[in-house]
């Protein structure tokens, strides 16, 4: 039987159309439509929608006061179609960006959810933390991303 490149690199390229971008599997988390890096630049400076917290709390057990003060995500959460700031869209993202690497890495939802929520010794000089909760800020957002890469890569973490 003789190969066939034309066939084989058809058959491929199907197999990584199905695959989804992380853009596009952050966006289905908050239920906004985004396909490139470029798109959540975009949604960022235009202020996520209240409902993007609301699709990520879902699938994460995301504490309102990782993305604002606790009056400020009540008033946000209680305004129809209100929007969040530019500030706590970036920490937002952050999060839904961290954890669908997370998704991507682990291969499942469930496996990267418990493994995103359970504290762990990522710094040595504090009590155990989440990487969820590590996410609170852009170094720890950084942080959780490169041992989530070095996994991905076969690194030890």
């Amino acid at each position: 039987m003789a190969y066939n490149y034309h066939q084989t690199e058809i058959a491929m390229s199907a197999v990584l159309s199905e695959r989804q971008t992380l853009p596009q599997r952050v966006g289905n988390f908050m239920g906004i439509r985004l396909n490139t890096e470029a798109d959540i630049v975009i949604v960022v400076a235009k202020g996520l929608p209240t409902s993007a917290y609301r699709r990520l709390k879902a699938h994460v057990a995301l504490e309102p006061t990782l993305i604002a003060s606790e009056t400020t995500m009540r008033r946000r959460l209680q305004t129809k179609g209100g929007k969040f700031t530019r500030d706590e869209s970036e920490k937002l993202m952050r999060v839904a960006r961290v954890f669908a690497l997370a998704v991507e890495v682990f291969g499942d939802e469930g496996r990267a959810r418990r493994w995103f929520e359970q504290p762990s010794d990522y710094i040595s000089v504090e009590k155990p933390v989440s990487p969820l909760k590590l996410c609170e800020t852009e170094p720890g957002g950084r942080l959780v991303e490169e041992y989530l890469r070095r996994a991905q890569y076969g690194f030890a973490a």
